[in-house]
């Protein structure tokens, strides 16, 4: 009797142990399952983080480039209206010169 009732108890205790195994393996799948789930959703995020940043980059090299070339543009328009001022004074020079010469004349 002793043996009969010791063979339940151990059965039981398999028993339990099996259910016990079999829920942690049933645990163990679902996280499994949500690990590669945020795997794939973290994958996702870093090629739009990558696609933004290339975007990003594409804009800001547009940008500079438009404000190198809007910057070069100023330099010389400043350099030209520089220039044609030094001429008008020169022709401002020319002229009063010539008025001078003109007056001394007559």
């Amino acid at each position: 009797m002793l043996a009969q009732q010791n063979s339940e108890k151990l059965n039981r205790e398999i028993e339990k142990g099996a259910e016990k195994l079999k829920t942690a393996e049933e645990h163990c799948h679902t996280l499994e399952k949500s690990n590669q789930s945020l795997r794939l959703e973290a994958e996702n995020l870093l090629q739009r983080i990558a696609m933004k940043d290339q975007a990003l980059l594409e804009k800001t090299s547009i940008y500079l480039d438009k404000t190198i070339k809007r910057s070069i543009y100023l330099d010389v328009s400043v350099t030209t209206l520089q220039k044609k001022g030094k001429m008008d004074m020169q022709n401002l020079q020319n002229q009063s010169m010539m008025r001078l010469v003109l007056s001394s004349d007559a």
